[in-house]
């Protein structure tokens, strides 16, 4: 009834018709918003679809301009292997003209040698017989034609090698074809495949030597004959086998040598900084991006100014703890029987400072009240002549740089390339920075970047950036180049001399002495040096593992109640890794090694074979 009445009120006063009107302005005004609402949903809709069709256009654009790029990148990789094939067949041309070249200069040159020393030989014969010591002159000549069969043997086995290695490269050249990768690199086929290995002579055999008639017996391979009064002269050869020729673990039972009576050690310092050599290669080849980032240290910036070449205070304790375990283990558990006679101790020492204070830090280890004095009766001499004949031996250095420019360096070189790159830039060096033959070269500093990482805390730069597989090759690519250095028959016949007639003196001395003396003579040493004595007993292999900080050679010296004398060569190269991780340890891991020496093939030498090595060298 209200709104009926308040209805009728409206209509006598003309309310509701204005209320008419607002409601027609209203749906009118609603009408006009659901038709701009429709425009613009069109306009949004037309919008959208154009939108669509101009990013499918810029896509399809896109890819066919993406479709012509990798063309024409896959036309040029495709060029520039044809031109890297090109300019590695005439590499190799060029090598190959240089090889026989040099070859032929050699032959030359070792056939003059060899007319020289034939007419030396007869001089002396010619001498001899005049005096009527014909058994003598029997037994030079014997010993000279040995000597040249020898020497023939390993230029033939040399030759067969690099002959090989040419024929492999001539056969195998790099593959064509497009690599999507950074840099396409030429890879040449491994020059150090087993089969195309040259054959070995069979253990006993001999090669023929077809410049003389004279003929001599072949000599057993078994043990030495004893010594006797006319000592028999022997050279080293070669030994060959599937693992390490020169190294043979030690026998459960062995005859009894006899009496120890002389011991003479050489031992390596202990751990050090890197040298300046070993950080070149990390500034010099260093990439852009790492040069310009400095946030973290690079394998070279990690090291303090006084850490370079410096001994460590772990090197230190590892000298004090050898020291004492030569003491305490080896002359007091192994050896009891040696009455150790300290007024009759000696040391001899290179002169660089790491050497000196490692020789130093072993005297007290061992624990006498007062070390005997370094290098006495030798103050006039040069240690460098006897320790590191390898730095100061001008023949030797220019054979070794024209070695390292020569075809062997360079063949090995391409057949590692890959390797080699990958290692480089994982230490963050530019491969493209070195040539090939120097970063082969190189993997000497990185090896001993890497040792001195292991011995010394805070160091990782360099170690935790190579993987596994890349340490181990590193090693075999170090191994190589130290076994080229030092083992190549050209280099042998003069690094160790000095030592070896040191050490023969040594010996001798000790032989015509009493029975009853006993000597022990301490030789503080570089690794080069072990190496270099290596070479010029005969050997002709660098002995596996690489020799650590702290790496000792005993040389034992034994005396039988008959009267006869035979030396034992001990070698322990890693004494403070463990034997199965290669992590740090503190106390001695006495794991050594009986050197076979090339001559006898026996763990036990007799005298008279080492002489014959002495007067050879």
């Amino acid at each position: 009834p209200g709104r009926d009445a308040r209805e009728a009120a409206g209509r006598a006063d003309g309310t509701y018709g204005d209320l008419g009107a607002w409601r027609v302005r209203l749906q009118a005004r609603a009408d006009i918003q659901e038709q701009l609402q429709r425009q613009r949903e069109e306009s949004v809709a037309a919008d959208a679809a154009r939108l669509e069709s101009e990013s499918r256009a810029r896509e399809e654009e896109r890819e066919a301009r993406l479709q012509a790029a990798v063309a024409r990148m896959s036309e040029e990789l495709e060029a520039k292997q044809q031109a890297m094939e090109a300019a590695w067949a005439k590499k190799y041309e060029e090598l190959r003209a240089h090889y026989e070249e040099r070859e032929a200069e050699r032959q030359k040159a070792l056939a003059e040698r060899r007319m020289i020393e034939v007419g030396a030989t007869m001089a002396a014969a010619r001498e001899a017989m005049a005096n009527g010591n014909l058994s003598e002159v029997v037994q030079d000549l014997m010993f000279e034609v040995q000597h040249l069969k020898t020497q023939l043997a390993l230029e033939r086995e040399a030759k067969q090698e690099l002959e090989a290695q040419l024929q492999l490269g001539a056969s195998e050249q790099p593959s064509a074809g497009v690599q999507h990768q950074q840099q396409p690199t030429p890879v040449a086929p491994s020059i150090r495949s087993a089969k195309e290995a040259p054959p070995s002579a069979p253990p006993g055999t001999s090669s023929p030597a077809p410049m003389f008639s004279l003929s001599a017996p072949e000599a057993p391979v078994a043990a030495a004959p004893p010594i006797s009064a006319a000592p028999t002269l022997m050279v080293p050869v070669a030994v060959e086998g599937p693992s390490s020729p020169v190294l043979a673990p030690p026998l459960d039972s062995e005859p009894d040598p006899g009496t120890l009576v002389q011991v003479i050690l050489l031992h390596r310092h202990g751990a050090r900084g890197p040298s300046p050599g070993a950080l070149r290669p990390f500034f010099d080849f260093l990439s852009d991006d790492r040069r310009k980032d400095l946030s973290y240290d690079t394998p070279a910036t990690q090291w303090l100014h006084d850490e370079v070449d410096s001994l460590s205070p772990l090197g230190l304790q590892q000298m004090r703890t050898l020291g004492s375990w030569f003491a305490k283990e080896y002359f007091g558990e192994m050896h009891p029987s040696f009455a150790l006679d300290t007024a009759r101790l000696r040391w001899r020492s290179s002169r660089i400072q790491r050497v000196v204070r490692s020789g130093t830090a072993f005297w007290e280890g061992f624990g006498i009240e007062s070390a005997p004095s370094m290098n006495a009766d030798h103050e006039r001499e040069s240690p460098d002549r006897i320790f590191r004949t390898y730095a100061v031996d001008k023949e030797y250095l220019e054979g070794v740089r024209e070695l390292m420019s020569g075809l062997s360096f360079s063949l090995q070189a391409v057949s590692e390339a890959v390797h080699l790159n990958t290692i480089f830039a994982a230490a963050g060096l530019d491969p493209e920075k070195a040539e090939p033959t120097e970063k082969l070269c190189a993997m000497t500093h990185f090896k001993e970047m890497l040792d001195a990482e292991l011995f010394w805390d805070g160091h990782d730069a360099l170690s935790s950036a190579l993987s596994v597989q890349q340490k181990a090759k590193v090693d075999d690519l170090a191994l190589w180049v130290w076994g080229k250095r030092f083992f190549e028959p050209a280099f042998s016949e003069s690094l160790g001399r000095p030592l070896l007639t040191e050490l023969w003196s040594e010996l001798d001395k000790a032989v015509q002495s009493a029975p009853d003396r006993t000597d022990f003579a301490v030789y503080s040493v570089h690794d080069y040096t072990i190496l270099s004595l290596l070479a010029i007993l005969g050997f002709r292999h660098y002995p596996k593992p690489t020799f650590g900080y702290g790496c000792f050679l005993a040389i034992e010296l034994y005396r039988t109640d008959a009267g006869a004398s035979h030396v034992r060569l001990r070698l322990n190269a890693r004494p403070f890794e463990h034997p199965e991780t290669s992590q740090p340890t503190a106390d001695v891991q006495f794991r050594p090694h009986d050197l076979v020496l090339p001559c006898v093939r026996t763990r036990l030498c007799p005298l008279d074979a080492l002489r014959a090595t002495v007067i050879r060298a």
